[in-house]
């Protein structure tokens, strides 16, 4: 079941424009197609010795967001989608994901493990928490010419 709370960071406006300035964003190449992706995207995690350790305020929001809902949540994926016609296509889940809605108003559509779909409309600031073996899909939109960016929290 999924747990969606609008309003959970309701400093979202700031959260946004220190993404969208602090993260180190990459493009990352479609591994079936061999071209970039239009979207822009980063890792990290909580280990300060790890690859790519998280920066200080984004560690202070990961513990916070697990402390919320009683999860170990050790990586954060951002994701940059930089105007309405980029999408992101149906991502399977292989465990519980935290999604934070920083910037933009994108459909977010979401499959549960017997494929009924629902979906939501995140205002920035919302929290989304799907479990594992759902799917989400951000379809490209023409409603808001916007970009969009949100925290992927496991």
């Amino acid at each position: 079941m999924t747990f969606f709370q609008p309003n959970y960071l309701p400093d979202a406006d700031k959260w946004g424009s220190w993404a969208l300035n602090e993260i180190p964003w990459l493009q990352c190449q479609d591994p079936q197609f061999h071209q970039p992706l239009p979207r822009l995207s980063a890792w990290f995690n909580t280990d300060p010795n790890g690859l790519a350790p998280m920066p200080d305020r984004l560690l202070e929001l990961t513990h916070q967001l697990s402390e919320y809902l009683w999860l170990d949540l050790t990586e954060c994926s951002p994701m940059l989608l930089r105007d309405n016609d980029q999408k992101l296509g149906w991502k399977e889940l292989d465990q519980e994901r935290a999604i934070v809605f920083l910037m933009g108003d994108r459909k977010v559509m979401v499959k549960d493990e017997n494929g009924d779909r629902v979906d939501h409309h995140p205002q920035p600031g919302s929290l989304l928490v799907l479990p594992p073996n759902y799917s989400f899909s951000v379809p490209r939109t023409s409603k808001f010419k916007n970009m969009s960016i949100f925290l992927t929290f496991y």
